[in-house]
């Protein structure tokens, strides 16, 4: 009987022990509802020779130099876009820049609008 007791007594200041460590794993994790911050990245846009005109994803945004503002969470593009340079004299092309989720915002883009096609049946010239 001696032996229970104190088995008894040994578990109950084990559990008090345990019980006084325990932590809220909450306190140290993100909540479930947690939204990143988000932030808008300046990106700017010029050419050589200045004035192409530029489009953002079908939409004119202005002549070069230009800037555009970009929504970000993480630094990187949350989609695809397309920015594309119109020339600005004869003999020139117009010019795409593609870019893929996941990549990282560049600080300027810079289309050489004195570019010529590599071969005749494509006039696109994507530069990254």
């Amino acid at each position: 009987m001696k032996s229970l007791t104190k088995i008894n007594i040994y578990l109950v200041l084990i559990s008090v022990l345990f019980a006084g460590c325990a932590q809220k794993r909450s306190s140290h994790y993100p909540q479930a509802n947690y939204k990143p911050t988000k932030i808008i990245k300046t990106v700017e846009i010029i050419s050589d020779p200045q004035g192409a005109r530029i489009e953002l994803d079908g939409s004119y945004i202005g002549q070069t130099p230009t800037t555009v503002n970009i929504s970000t969470s993480t630094g990187r593009f949350g989609r695809s876009l397309v920015i594309k340079a119109f020339p600005v004299m004869n003999g020139q092309y117009v010019q795409n820049k593609y870019y893929v989720p996941g990549q990282g915002i560049p600080n300027r883009v810079f289309f050489d609008m004195n570019l010529v096609p590599q071969s005749r049946n494509n006039i696109n010239i994507n530069v990254r």
